[in-house]
């Protein structure tokens, strides 16, 4: 058995900048210790630009983790699909530490898969920012959780324009979550001992999408006493973070290793990636003849895609699933379509439409492909706002970033486009050389009324037994992390997870 237990607190696409900054002021005092006595330095994840598989790659290793989207792409029926769960066969860690024997308990990680726990416990949709499947194992967990400590307070994500009022209710649902969750880790480490106690605080994801800045709401006519809590909200919700993994450290065992970490970060939202799709239409035609297009992409054109949003989301789930199925399924001339885009929340996603990959596939692997891709690199690159300046910063090939022979290679985009540091809302449309492309009101809204995006940067801190005061300039891949829980429980690391211990100074 290991010597001293391991507890890891993620906090979910936490931003380190507003941490440091609140804890200067004093309002985060437990993340402040951690930051100034703890190891810490920086976390990446390749690639870059798919962050849906950051948390799957972490919790199964691999090179990419588990695919997982919500929209997600099957070649063999040629449409997209609503799903709740990752595209993969790994199996989590702490399910390989569970059959080992070690007691685990696991909270809220997002994309966890439910499997069976021998000696541990889990709880997956308590308060994570995808919430998609509620429940425990053991099942009868759910029901005494709810009544120590009453109902999860996180309803679904409502993606799409917001409200003052739907910020302020988001705000406080967010710190009524955040709350519970201290309180209910103080309650399941009661159940132990545990040799591992993993908890993912997911407000601060939901929260610095919709509560980064103001941005995204009309502020006109708003009580300033409503416009200053929402200013603040964001702030808020972290410092109740704080007091949730004090309650975390106090209630661990003496000698126990505490690991603080954020897989990525949080910052302004560009905009670009829900824009990608009028993008790809124009610049589509602009190469070859145009062919007119489907009814469904004419409807597209002319209905606002936030009134689209919000009828879809007043349809039942299973009624809104079909339909996604029917309508992407039509929405291109598959034998005319050479390269479409699939649906992103960062990096923008471009799938090329292969022979023996799509089931109506019309270009030839190889060379055919490979010139495709580099004409839709040189014309992306070119692309500027009307100031013209570069909205394009890099665009990433897949196949340089995973294996060909990757389980997951066909259903991953092909092109990964990442954007630079020009926003939407900072200009008023598009031209590709002296063409204009796109025009839109200057500061208009995003259609997703998301004010903040995730940042393809981490951090972490840790303090423990035998884990000296350091601040490492070492930009760290997130798959060290697990390597560093085996070795600190006394135990070798399954071979997927190919990272090294993050601590080598550690006595083994």
């Amino acid at each position: 058995m290991p010597s001293a237990p391991v507890i890891l607190v993620g906090l979910d696409a936490a931003d380190l900048g507003r941490i440091e900054r609140l804890s200067a002021l004093g309002e985060t005092p437990c993340f402040a210790r951690f930051l100034k006595e703890g190891a810490r330095g920086r976390l990446s994840s390749r690639p870059t630009g798919l962050s849906a598989t950051i948390w799957p790659k972490w919790f199964e290793g691999g090179a990419v983790g588990s695919w997982y989207f919500p929209k997600q792409w099957n070649p063999d029926r040629m449409c997209l699909e609503w799903v709740t769960a990752t595209r993969g066969n790994l199996e989590p860690f702490w399910s390989d530490l569970d059959r080992r024997g070690l007691r685990v308990c696991i909270v809220d990680v997002p994309q966890a898969p439910r499997l069976p726990m021998r000696h541990g416990i889990a709880v997956q949709g308590w308060q994570v920012h995808d919430l998609f499947d509620r429940w425990t194992e053991p099942a009868g967990l759910w029901e005494e959780l709810v009544r120590a400590h009453g109902a999860p307070p996180l309803d679904g994500e409502d993606y799409g324009r917001q409200t003052v009022a739907s910020l302020l209710d988001l705000r406080a649902q967010l710190l009524a979550t955040t709350s519970q969750a201290g309180e209910m880790a103080r309650g399941l480490m009661r159940r132990g001992p545990f040799d591992l106690f993993v908890m993912i605080l997911g407000a601060l994801h939901r929260g610095g999408h919709y509560l980064w800045d103001t941005s995204q709401v009309d502020l006109r006519g708003v009580a300033p006493e409503d416009v200053s809590r929402l200013e603040g909200a964001l702030d808020e919700i972290y410092v109740a973070a704080d007091r949730a993994f004090g309650q975390v450290v106090e209630s661990a065992p003496a000698g126990a290793r505490i690991l603080l970490f954020a897989l990525h970060g949080m910052g302004a939202n560009g905009g670009w990636s829900e824009r990608f799709q009028a993008v790809a239409a124009a610049l589509s035609g602009r190469m070859g003849a145009p062919r007119p297009p489907t009814a469904l992409q004419g409807l597209r054109r002319v209905l606002p895609t936030r009134l689209a949003q919000r009828a879809v989301s007043l349809l039942p789930s299973s009624i809104s699933n079909k339909l996604l199925e029917f309508t992407s399924a039509r929405m291109h001339d598959w034998p005319y379509t050479p390269w479409f885009v699939l649906p992103s929340d960062l990096a923008g996603f471009i799938r090329l439409n292969v022979k023996g990959r799509e089931a109506r596939g019309i270009l030839s692997p190889g060379t055919e492909v490979r010139h495709l891709e580099d004409h839709l690199i040189g014309i992306l690159t070119q692309v500027t706002d009307l100031e013209g300046r570069g909205i394009v910063g890099e665009v990433e090939r897949t196949d340089d970033l995973v294996a060909p022979d990757d389980p997951l290679r066909r259903f991953l985009p092909d092109l990964l486009v990442n954007w630079g540091t020009i926003r939407a809302g900072e200009t008023a449309g598009l031209r590709l050389g002296n063409s204009e492309l796109l025009r839109w009101p200057l500061g208009q809204p995003h259609d997703s009324g998301r004010s903040g995006n995730h940042a393809t940067e981490g951090w972490y801190a840790a303090i423990g037994p035998g884990i000296t005061q350091t601040q490492s300039a070492e930009l760290r891949d997130i798959e060290g992390i697990v390597p560093t829980i085996y070795w600190w429980l006394g135990e070798r690391s399954p071979s997927q997870f190919r990272g090294a211990a993050m601590f080598p100074d550690y006595p083994k």
